[in-house]
């Protein structure tokens, strides 16, 4: 709390020494979520098993300059209920400390063109429904937060540094971006940046066509080979609308480049040449209850040799695709997969929704050992935990999930989603009862 409160001492003090404040806008949420889950799925030797209370706060400050000049400053705070650690990687990583989510400038028609100009740590970006950039991308919580290897999926991502023009020339829209996601220290070519250019064109109401080139280098150690791990994404997006009740979705992309990993590859990089394909669609029933029919199927190639001198694997960027609640804890890298997903929701009543989803996933490659697989066991990348593989299936599981949420009033909704995980052929009988967990949340916006 005293950290928030100096932070909002500078805030008011720079904004009042330095620019004249139009408005300052002042918006935030808190989020209690319970949680109860067993992801051992019949290992006795797995610590898996987990319930927990977290709260999730976030706090953000936009203040308006000028017309076209503004500045956002944000705050998050993570914890699990009676969790006082407050020194970062003790204790599983758990901290009380709150962090810096957002901090960065928009200057819109910049320079008297049709450009808005964001600088800073920023909220990243989103191209189409997340695939291959969705914000500050997905995956692990981190080091310093106490959600780290507990409930990484509600974990602060907090933001992402960079520079992204938007360029609007109606009906076409165009987002050139430069992000660092890592900073090894302050030597020349030691990072790994994202940069790119997204082109979409709209061709009527609810309906895009987009094309974007998005390149990713990796020159971190260039002592051992890893300036030459780089990656260029190739990719043309879709989004028909059939009248007002059906949307159509497309996406495919191609991945050029070379990949080094210590290890693989004979200890020399490797040249890559991957793909992904999303498609479906969404039905709106029309009726009553709002009924929504809909279904997708998703691609990430995989690898089918670790040694060999050419890399398949996809390489997710920054995405957020996720395949269900259970799943994202087995399968935070989307590489190596393809399956199918489904979804119905209705709304009995109109502050009611309830949903249910499923999913049938596989391995695109039973050859490729991913992140922390060997021949006969699998790691939950989120907690390290090995299961027990027949590493040459494919069929990694099912997932079905079902939520239901009551939006108490306008600004607070309360809910609950309960998950199975039944795994597939992959699984070897050591670890192949089903996976479940259950979380109940409410969630109040400002």
């Amino acid at each position: 709390m005293k950290r928030i409160l100096l932070a909002l001492l500078i805030l008011t003090v720079s904004f009042t020494a330095s620019a004249a404040v139009n408005d300052i806008r002042v918006s935030g949420s808190i989020g209690t979520h319970a949680i109860t889950r067993d992801l051992s799925m019949g290992g006795e030797t797995l610590t898996d098993r987990e319930s927990m209370i977290v709260n999730v706060m976030r706090l953000r400050f936009d203040a308006d300059l000028t017309e076209d000049v503004a500045a956002v400053i944000g705050f998050s705070n993570e914890r699990l209920w009676g969790e006082e650690v407050t020194t970062p990687g003790a204790a599983n990583g758990n901290t009380t400390d709150t962090f810096l989510e957002y901090s960065y400038m928009t200057m819109n028609n910049f320079l008297g063109s049709p450009i808005t100009l964001t600088l800073g740590r920023t909220p990243g970006l989103v191209l189409g429904r997340g695939l291959i950039m969705g914000a500050a991308g997905d995956g692990y919580a981190p080091t310093n937060s106490p959600l780290q290897n507990v409930a990484d999926d509600l974990a602060c991502k907090c933001g992402i540094d960079g520079a992204i023009a938007r360029v609007d020339l109606d009906p076409m829209l165009i987002d050139v971006f430069y992000l660092k996601t890592e900073e090894k220290d302050v030597n020349e070519d030691d990072d790994v940046n994202v940069y790119g250019v997204n082109a979409g064109y709209a061709i009527g109401e609810g309906s895009v066509v987009e094309a974007y080139v998005v390149g990713k280098n990796n020159t971190s150690g260039a002592a051992t080979g890893e300036d030459d791990d780089y990656v260029n994404t190739f990719g043309l997006r879709s989004n028909v609308a059939v009248g007002e009740s059906f949307d159509l979705f497309a996406e495919a992309a191609l991945q050029k480049g070379n990949s080094y990993t210590a290890g693989n590859f004979t200890g020399t990089s490797a040249e890559r040449t991957a793909y992904m394909l999303n498609a479906g669609g969404v039905l709106k029933l029309g009726d009553a209850m709002n009924t929504m029919i809909g279904g997708e199927y998703a691609f990430f190639s995989g690898d089918d040799s670790a040694t060999d001198e050419e890399d398949t694997g996809w390489d997710q960027i920054l995405e957020v695709y996720s395949w269900g609640e259970i799943a994202e804890y087995f399968m935070v890298d989307n590489t190596n997969v393809h399956g199918f997903k489904a979804f119905v929701s209705v709304m009995p009543r109109e502050d009611l929704t309830v949903a249910l989803n499923y999913s049938y996933i596989m391995r695109a490659e039973s050859g490729d050992l991913v992140s922390n697989q060997t021949a006969t066991t699998y790691a939950n990348t989120l907690t390290t935990q090995p299961y027990a593989v027949n590493s040459d299936e494919r069929e990694f599981g099912q997932e079905l999930d079902l939520s239901v949420a009551y939006d108490y009033t306008e600004d607070v909704q309360i809910g609950v989603v309960g998950a199975v995980f039944m795994p597939g052929n992959f699984f070897a009988d050591a670890n192949d009862n089903t996976a479940d967990s259950v979380r109940a949340y409410a969630k109040v916006d400002f």
